[in-house]
């Protein structure tokens, strides 16, 4: 009886330790996987950080290029308008043109508007352009244009790398690889 009971605890250390050893396994594993996260958060942190960094940059471009074209513009002088101003200004102005139809002429477009409906063609006359015409109909076909990210994936899966997909698809090399790493 008492090596029946040496052998049932030595049965039951080895299962216990099996089971230690596999438990120790997967906490290996699990703080094998949070050091991969924080480095690829390290990783997507620097990402970030260059793509907020050349966004700056475009901007101050983008100021300076706007502060020169103001500094080309013409002066105004003390909020007076010089007077070539005053006269670019006069003659973009121009009354607008009032036209007046007799009463014949809105009965015979509206006969000719019943006559098209009843026909389903529109024809207007060619000297009554501002009359009104209903759209008439034409087969329309759906126009699908891809994202920029689906373009990214595409020519990743194709083989080009980060510089040959910036430069295709005029966009930064960051950008694209910002969107490479989220795919994955």
């Amino acid at each position: 009886m008492l090596t029946f009971l040496v052998a049932m605890s030595l049965l039951l250390h080895v299962l216990s330790f099996l089971a230690i050893r596999m438990l120790l396994g997967k906490v290996n594993k699990l703080s094998q996987y949070e050091s991969n996260d924080k480095q690829r958060m390290t990783e997507m942190e620097d990402l970030f950080a260059t793509y907020l960094e050349e966004i700056k940059l475009e901007n101050e471009k983008l100021e300076q290029a706007i502060i020169q074209t103001e500094n080309t513009r013409q002066p105004v002088v003390h909020g007076k308008e010089t007077s070539s101003t005053i006269a670019t200004k006069t003659e973009s102005v121009t009354p607008p043109k009032e036209v007046k139809k007799t009463t014949e002429e809105k009965n015979s477009i509206v006969e000719k508007e019943e006559e098209a409906k009843k026909s389903n063609l529109v024809e207007l006359p060619s000297d009554e352009s501002d009359a009104y015409s209903p759209p008439t109909e034409l087969p329309m076909e759906d126009i699908v244009e891809q994202s920029l990210q689906s373009k990214v994936y595409q020519l990743h899966d194709q083989g080009y790398t980060v510089e040959e997909i910036a430069k295709r698809l005029d966009c930064g090399k960051t950008e694209v690889d910002l969107m490479l790493k989220f795919k994955s």
